[in-house]
């Protein structure tokens, strides 16, 4: 494309200067040029300007009916609008081509009823018919009154089609009688999204065998409604990329996508987020929202890499209800300044009303078990408002979770921990669930085995309970 711009200005500006100087103009270069080179040319221009490239001599009379990329734009008249429609039904019927590479529909200011659905879908018709590989359909500055456009059902029927962008900012509804998709080269595909499809596109986008992006747009407003969830599930995606409007309210999020990437969410007041999947592939991600209207948060990473981060969200989170620290992954080394990070902590505030930790003890290094008990200590001693404080060491699946006699000694150690720590929260219900015992300081000092048995805290029961 460039070469073939570089060959249009330069061969434009010698004709120029010949004229200017009154001169007798010379060969006209580019339109020696082949055949093919010049359709190639062509196909990547406006459709308009391309039909118009017959009046610069016979030599390119009827080239444009074989380009293989089509591009058409409207403009802000009506009168415009009605011209181009006469012109563009005249145009389709002289196109040649027998495979079309591109096709791009856009409206420019806005939708007319003299340019509606049939005469979109009888050029999405034409145009599938003919092997389409990249198609681009979007309205802009849509009026109230043209703001919903349906599907043209064969879109989803095109096997040929690698790349779809469907809307910019409109809205697209589905006919009733639309097919399931059948889109097995699918590669790319931006949609916009509104409430009559979301359940139709969680159930068709799984259908996409070879889908790797994904851009999705969502401008619904619910108010104080519960807004509708959103399932986001192909096994081959690799990015993925989401905008929600500032006014669009109280969606649910869940993405199912082990191989992405690349991920990339605006979403301002997004109700609850959450992969279906461990997305184990993830190279990058940005999420955007705004932090003062997260009320509850899942971390799940190594123990010593946490404590930064969970100081850091107590602080940047300031209507935080729930927090859940999970540690199924083992450190590599542990970070000499956890525990003076821990130990400077004074007051975590009055934000924090439950905390829930899974997973289990390290048990490759003694500094490792001591910053998981430091850090339970911190969390009791520091939040001011807590309800409910739990551990569940029996969520965490290790194999290294194997030496019976030590991991009843290390759960020992956490319940009397559980239960002598010092609480801010006067109010506050500690519970300890482990695979070889349960604790609840609300009942006291007493332990549970998992068989059922109760033993209360004393030096023989610790020994008998070891043995």
């Amino acid at each position: 494309m460039e070469l073939h711009n570089n060959i249009i200005i330069r061969s434009t500006r010698r004709l120029t200067m010949k004229n200017k100087r009154g001169r007798k103009r010379g060969d006209d270069r580019l339109s020696s040029l082949p055949d093919d080179i010049l359709i190639r040319i062509l196909s990547h221009l406006p459709l308009q300007l391309a039909v118009v490239s017959e009046c610069l001599s016979s030599r390119w009379r009827g080239l444009w009916t074989h380009i293989t990329s089509i591009n058409i734009q409207t403009g802000m008249s009506k009168y415009y609008v009605e011209f181009l429609k006469e012109a563009l039904d005249d145009i389709r019927s002289r196109i040649v081509s027998p495979f079309i590479y591109s096709f791009t529909f856009e409206f420019l200011h806005g939708v007319h009823d003299t340019f509606g659905p049939p005469s979109l879908d009888s050029w999405v018709q034409q145009i599938c018919d003919r092997n389409v590989r990249e198609l681009k359909l979007t309205w802009r500055h849509c009026c109230a009154a043209c703001d919903r456009h349906k599907f043209p059902s064969v879109i989803f029927r095109t096997r040929s089609l690698v790349s779809i962008e469907l809307g910019s900012t409109s809205y697209w509804v589905l006919p009733n009688d639309c097919e399931p998709i059948n889109l097995p080269n699918l590669k790319i595909l931006s949609i916009n999204l509104c409430p009559p499809i979301y359940d139709w596109f969680e159930k068709q986008i799984k259908l996409c065998p070879s889908l790797e992006q994904l851009s999705l747009k969502c401008e619904i407003c619910y108010g104080n409604l519960p807004g509708p969830r959103i399932m986001c599930s192909n096994q081959n995606l690799r990015l993925l990329s989401i905008n929600f409007a500032p006014y669009t309210i109280n969606h649910i999020l869940v993405i199912d996508a082990p191989k992405i990437e690349y991920l990339a969410i605006n979403a301002p007041n997004l109700s609850t987020f959450s992969f279906a999947t461990e997305p184990v592939m993830l190279r990058e991600a940005k999420i955007e929202f705004e932090l003062d209207k997260v009320y509850g948060l899942t971390l799940d990473m190594p123990l010593s890499k946490s404590i930064s981060i969970v100081l850091s969200v107590l602080e940047m989170f300031p209507v935080l209800d729930v927090l859940t620290l999970k540690f199924n992954q083992i450190d590599a080394e542990l970070d000499p300044h956890s525990l003076q990070k821990l130990r400077r902590v004074k007051d975590l505030g009055r934000i924090l009303k439950r905390i829930e930790i899974e997973g289990h003890i390290p048990s490759n290094g003694r500094s490792l078990g001591l910053l998981f008990l430091a850090l339970i200590e911190c969390l009791l001693s520091n939040a001011e408002d807590l309800e409910h404080f739990r551990v569940n060491l029996d969520a965490g699946q290790s194999s290294e979770y194997v030496n019976v006699k030590r991991n009843k000694s290390v759960e020992l150690k956490l319940c009397e921990l559980l239960y002598r720590c010092p609480m801010k929260s006067k109010g506050c219900e500690v519970e300890f669930v482990g695979r070889c015992f349960t604790m609840s300081r609300k009942a006291g000092p007493i332990v549970k085995t998992v068989k059922g048995k109760v033993m209360s805290f004393n030096c023989s029961t610790w020994k008998s309970l070891l043995k």
